[in-house]
């Protein structure tokens, strides 16, 4: 299969998934249980990947938490959560050049077919007001950690690469059995190739959140585009500049990922207290340990004076933990800094990867 293949069988079979636990327990399914499916399965994508004739060896890690952080846009009084879902993809090249970082932002409606209806409902007009112009604005829960480094985000862009879309989900059972045979109804939907998540362009739409938005790509192939680096916008992977603020949010986000470890609850799923962070961040702890293991080793061989303080510092993080923000509560803002529910996919040209590995 490709690329784009494999990926709508995963998503199609997280859709079905989705419904068929909520249905164990007498459950309806809603946004965040198809968001919490996507991720928490993330293993079998990884796999999925790995066992296909792709040129690439994949390493999948993801958390799921749900609306958090929250932010207020400029001119606007109320709050919204940035995201309910954020893709972050990094291919691995070489040794010695620094991978490339690629990364999206996506908030989840539902609906029988491939329009998300009006949006303009309370703060839904604010979330289509952030995603259409992208204000400035200011982090509102958990804010303390962001507030360190910028106080009025911005996240202008100089080209025309999009860093935010809208998933539109099928609001339905989508397939009659798990070899993902179609419903009628959801042959009739006009969701694209077949594919129960499809995605909307929002940023500088002419559309209004009254009209909201028609959804004209299935979501497999925005992801491919992402991991394929056609999608998505850039993150400097190195060393940021303190006017990047784009980079400067995916490396919070990426080190809280990795470093926070703590439970939900996700009672239309039959999920209680279960762990967010820990599996993700062992694994991909390990990983950049191992690399950056390497990388200070061949800096010893070479004759570089070197105490090895970024191994030191990784398995000093390894080590520690951190208390569970159990609620998100009115006094939200007194709790550590969180994330969207993250995806995080490294990718390696397989003959490197195995050169280095093996």
């Amino acid at each position: 299969m490709s690329l784009n293949e494999i990926l709508r069988t995963y998503i199609n079979s997280s859709h079905f998934l989705t419904y068929k636990r909520a249905e164990e327990i007498s459950k309806e399914a809603d946004e965040p249980s198809f968001i919490s499916s996507f991720i928490e399965n993330h293993r079998v994508l990884q796999d999925m990947l790995n066992d296909a004739q792709l040129d690439r060896h994949f390493i999948i890690d993801a958390i799921y938490t749900h609306q958090s952080p929250k932010v207020k846009p400029s001119d606007c009084e109320k709050s919204v959560e940035i995201a309910d879902l954020l893709i972050i993809n990094v291919h691995h090249n070489i040794p010695n050049i620094p991978p490339m970082g690629n990364a999206m932002l996506f908030q989840a409606k539902r609906n029988l077919h491939a329009r998300t209806g009006s949006l303009a409902h309370d703060t839904e007009a604010i979330q289509f007001y952030l995603y259409n112009k992208w204000p400035t604005f200011k982090f509102s829960t958990r804010k303390n950690e962001f507030e360190a480094s910028v106080t009025q985000w911005d996240f202008s862009k100089t080209d025309s690469r999009e860093h935010s879309k809208y998933i539109l989900i099928y609001k339905g059972q989508a397939f009659n059995n798990k070899e993902l045979s179609l419903t009628s109804e959801f042959s009739k939907s006009g969701f694209y190739n077949s594919c129960a998540w499809n995605t909307a362009k929002c940023e500088d739409e002419e559309s209004s959140a009254t009209d909201g938005l028609f959804c004209n790509e299935d979501f497999s192939s925005t992801l491919s585009s992402i991991i394929n680096t056609s999608a998505g916008r850039f993150f400097n992977t190195g060393n940021n500049s303190p006017n990047d603020h784009w980079s400067l949010f995916i490396h919070a986000m990426l080190g809280l990922a990795v470093n926070k470890s703590y439970c939900y609850n996700l009672s239309r799923q039959n999920r209680v207290n279960c762990p967010r962070g820990v599996k993700v961040y062992n694994s991909f702890s390990r990983n950049i340990l191992s690399l950056a293991f390497q990388h200070e080793v061949m800096n010893c061989i070479s004759g570089m004076h070197n105490e090895f303080r970024i191994t030191n510092s990784l398995l000093h993080s390894l080590s520690g933990d951190t208390p569970p923000p159990h609620s998100d509560g009115e006094y939200e803002f007194e709790l550590p800094p969180s994330h969207p529910s993250i995806m995080i996919i490294n990718s390696f040209n397989k003959e490197n990867y195995l050169l280095n590995h093996y």
